[in-house]
């Protein structure tokens, strides 16, 4: 974790220091996305949901982002009543631009941080009602396609992403096994200063 805010010190320190540059200073990203969850118990969830984020410039080339998502899914696992799990993550690392900005603008981004979990069991069955809940570190690599529509805004044409969690318990202090995401996402994109 403190490695983690220092590296987060470090792109807001050269954020800060930086001169001079081609690409919009701020860009505020909100739309759609679908996550596909593999469980602790190996069955996968079909999650759509949201995803948000705001990408601060370093240079035309490399941004410091911040995302935050969400993924919901009901299902009927107990005689058809519904079983509800929900997924909320926020993360944060560069987002680079290889050819920096252009009407179509490549980009691939790394992000580290931590997601929560909840899934709900109804009473069923002479059973009560239950929850489980978990907090685990996450991360995601992924990359995406945005198109340049006027000055300011864009569509984030495709982001898609493959991460890890860890909800199941571990032994002590340490980690389960990890569970790996799919997600993607599309949205709107808008874009404060630049030429």
């Amino acid at each position: 974790m403190r490695k983690l805010l220092a590296f987060g010190a470090l792109l807001l320190f050269l954020a800060a220091t930086a001169s001079a540059q081609e690409g919009p200073r701020l860009e505020i990203f909100g739309g759609g996305s679908y996550t596909w969850y593999t469980q602790p118990s190996g069955v996968h969830l079909n999650m759509p949901g949201w995803t948000a984020s705001a990408d601060y410039y370093i240079f035309h080339w490399i941004s410091a982002q911040i995302e935050g998502t969400g993924a919901y899914n009901r299902y009927g696992s107990y005689g058809g009543v519904t079983s509800p799990a929900t997924i909320y993550a926020a993360r944060l690392g560069p987002m680079i631009f290889p050819l920096g900005h252009r009407r179509l603008t490549p980009w691939v981004h790394f992000l580290f941080g931590a997601a929560y979990y909840d899934h709900s069991y109804p009473a069923y069955g002479g059973f009560p009602a239950s929850s489980y809940t978990a907090v685990s570190y996450s991360w995601e690599g992924g990359a995406g396609l945005d198109l340049t529509i006027k000055k300011h805004w864009a569509v984030r044409l495709l982001q898609a992403d493959y991460g890890q969690v860890s909800f199941a318990p571990g032994t002590g202090s340490s980690y389960g096994p990890k569970q790996s995401t799919y997600h993607a996402a599309i949205g709107v994109i808008y874009r404060f200063g630049g030429k």
